[in-house]
């Protein structure tokens, strides 16, 4: 067991080295209530693996589909696609999503525009969970390349 600078005096991590500076490990962290330190609790674990292909249609279009799945621990798997369709000389992108397995949303659609070192994103993302309203969400990011 080793203790990393970065976390809590009261969490504990368990690290292995792996060739080429990659790490692999598990955490358990310890918490204390009034004093009295708790018993050690889990922190979720995630795996998630996608890829991703690329298609020109013409001189003016390309599209791009891509597949990601994740497990996290305590959750359900849940799978994701999505499609993305390009004008690459205008530097606009439509873009509609869906996610398998969800039960608090099942697609997105968005759209993009980059122009030199700035691009502009927009997503609407419809949650629909069972028992809970959490309403839609509109998502906007404006990013800045240097």
């Amino acid at each position: 067991m080793s203790h990393s600078g970065s976390l809590p005096p009261s969490s504990e991590a368990q690290t292995r080295r792996m060739p080429d500076r990659m790490e692999a490990g598990s955490m358990l962290g310890r918490y204390t209530i009034e004093g009295a330190e708790g018993e050690p609790v889990p922190l979720p674990t995630a795996v998630q693996a996608g890829g991703s292909y690329g298609l020109p249609l013409g001189s003016n279009l390309a599209l791009r589909a891509a597949l990601e799945a994740r497990a996290t621990r305590g959750r359900n798997a849940i799978g994701l696609a999505g499609l993305e369709l390009t004008a690459p000389a205008a530097g606009a992108a439509l873009r509609l999503g869906w996610r398998m397995n969800d039960d608090a949303a099942s697609m997105s659609v968005g759209a993009g525009y980059e122009l030199h070192a700035l691009r502009f994103d927009y997503a609407f993302v419809p949650y629909t969970s069972d028992g809970l309203d959490l309403g839609d969400t509109h998502r906007l990011s404006l990013s800045a390349r240097f």
